[in-house]
């Protein structure tokens, strides 16, 4: 007589069948202007949150069409995973796989590099900014050219946005890589313009204006692909000409130049060529008469030349 049978509750999870997690790998991304934050973590199933790879319990229980189950994680995995994804984006794991980028580029950089991932899903909590790249073919830059000067302007046009050729220079001047277009929207400046626009904005003069000789920075631009027009740009074609003349010393020359001095007459020969004046500075006895002798030389028959001299 065993009496009344007793009946037991046994627990779900206990009955769940266990099977290991599909563990999606998820990089969520919040934009908090200037900075972004910015974490690496696991979707298991949406009765659960994304769980970073050091968070959460081993087995996650879960109903599932077929029934209760188990999802055991396998931590290994995830962290392995993880760290790939870290490396994609080039950020470092050393305090765990969350992170607040604060300075406006390397936010805008992670941004970019996001948008190119394949090693994770990404997620977006709200808004995210727009970053557009802008190249030398969008570039388009016109001159207008005064007695002894060259003013350029000009503007950038990418993906329908128009970008003032003085908002780039100044944001180059400002040592800043993303230039606002408008908010939450910025332009980048790609590594073959950067260069270019950054020897012009070291010419400009506060009213935005370059002398004829450092106009050569407009010559650099035109040759990255920029389209460069306007008045007085003559001197552009000279500019080129010059640039593959073949200059050998004078044969008049009754002087033997070392290295340097024919590299110096070289430069005064291609500079004479298509710029309205140069100077040629050195330290005393270094043979700059000599290398002004052999420009004279080679231009002898341009006609006569004025030569001013202190009486020392």
């Amino acid at each position: 007589d065993w009496g009344v049978l007793s009946q037991t509750h046994v627990d779900p999870v206990l009955l769940a069948d266990r099977v290991k997690s599909p563990a999606e790998a998820v990089v969520r991304i919040e934009w908090r202007r200037p900075a972004v934050d910015l974490r690496v973590g696991f979707f298991h199933h949406t009765d659960y949150p994304v769980l970073m790879p050091d968070e959460g319990p081993d087995e996650l229980f879960a109903q599932t069409p077929e029934g209760p189950r188990g999802l055991w994680r396998d931590r290994g995995a995830e962290l392995r995973q993880a760290q790939a994804v870290a490396d994609e984006l080039g950020l470092d794991t050393a305090f765990g796989f969350q992170w607040r980028i604060a300075d406006l580029d390397k936010a805008l950089d992670l941004v970019r590099r996001a948008l190119t991932i394949t090693g994770a899903r990404v997620e977006w909590a709200g808004g995210r900014p727009l970053v557009m790249a802008i190249g030398a073919a969008d570039v388009r830059v016109s001159v207008e050219k005064g007695r002894d000067w060259f003013r350029p302007g000009g503007v950038a046009r990418v993906q329908d946005e128009t970008v003032p050729l003085d908002l780039l220079l100044r944001a180059i001047g400002e040592k800043q890589r993303y230039v606002e277009v408008r908010p939450d929207t910025f332009a980048s400046i790609e590594e073959r313009l950067l260069g270019p626009l950054q020897a012009l904005a070291s010419v400009q003069d506060k009213r935005g204006e370059i002398s004829p000789v450092a106009a050569v920075v407009l010559a650099e631009l035109s040759e990255a692909g920029a389209v460069v027009e306007g008045e007085g740009l003559d001197w552009l074609e000279r500019l080129r000409a010059a640039d593959g003349l073949q200059v050998p010393v004078p044969v008049g020359l009754q002087a033997e130049l070392r290295a340097y001095q024919v590299a110096g007459f070289e430069w005064l020969t291609r500079l004479a060529a298509w710029a309205p004046g140069a100077l040629l500075c050195d330290d005393m006895g270094l043979g700059k008469t000599v290398q002004a002798l052999g420009l004279l030389l080679r231009r002898r028959g341009d006609g006569p030349v004025l030569v001013v001299a202190p009486t020392s």
